[in-house]
């Protein structure tokens, strides 16, 4: 019922480079509103998408959701009127509906790759690009007139430096190693970002006259 909404969300954030929780029912027994199977997406923002239980689910699967955006682990939890004598693992909450049940619902954080964005075509920036994507960076190379082949481990290529302070996803860092080719434009661009590092690749004598 909600498989096409999921997917969709899912997509949608992803492409956008963030992280979000999928919440899956293991495991109902009745009287539940949710089944065996039932899934989510939960964000920062809370439930995006899906179905994991009304209101005596949402405050836990919400919480514990934002819990695992935090440290990246999975959780199970179950939500049930008995929840004394747990298996080990299990984090318990007490059901709140008046209907009573049990659910076991699995919460498992998706952690988009960073993004880290080169600016240069320099032999240190093919390096950097090789060396990021092998540490499970998402990689985007901006080298006006280079040479994408020179680069095959990048996940995109911008042509146009005025371009790069539009990308859609907040790199975690920009490097620009474009190394004595237009150096100057380069840190232009890469400040167009808001991003956590902004690297300049040069000697002391350069980066004092950039």
């Amino acid at each position: 019922m909600y498989a096409d909404e999921i997917k969709a969300v899912s997509e949608k954030l992803i492409a956008s480079g963030r992280s979000y929780v999928v919440a899956t029912v293991v495991r109902a027994e009745a009287p539940t509103s949710a089944k065996a199977g039932d899934r989510a997406i939960v964000d920062a923002t809370g439930i995006r998408a899906g179905w994991v239980g009304g209101g005596c689910a949402k405050p836990a699967v919400t919480r514990n959701a934002a819990d695992a955006l935090r440290d990246g682990r999975t959780r199970l939890i179950r939500i049930s009127r008995n929840i004394e004598n747990l298996e080990s693992g299990i984090i318990g909450y007490p059901m709140t509906c008046h209907s009573g049940g049990t659910l076991d619902i699995f919460i498992e954080p998706v952690m988009p790759k960073q993004l880290l964005v080169i600016i240069g075509q320099s032999a240190i920036a093919q390096a950097l690009c090789a060396l990021a994507s092998l540490s499970g960076f998402d990689v985007t190379v901006a080298a006006p007139g280079g040479d994408r082949g020179k680069f095959p481990a990048a996940g995109d290529w911008i042509e146009d430096l005025d371009d790069v302070g539009h990308i859609d996803r907040a790199p975690v860092a920009i490097v620009v190693a474009t190394q004595g080719s237009g150096d100057a434009r380069g840190l232009e661009a890469a400040l167009a970002l808001d991003a956590n590092y902004i690297g300049l690749i040069a000697s002391p004598k350069k980066k004092a006259h950039v």
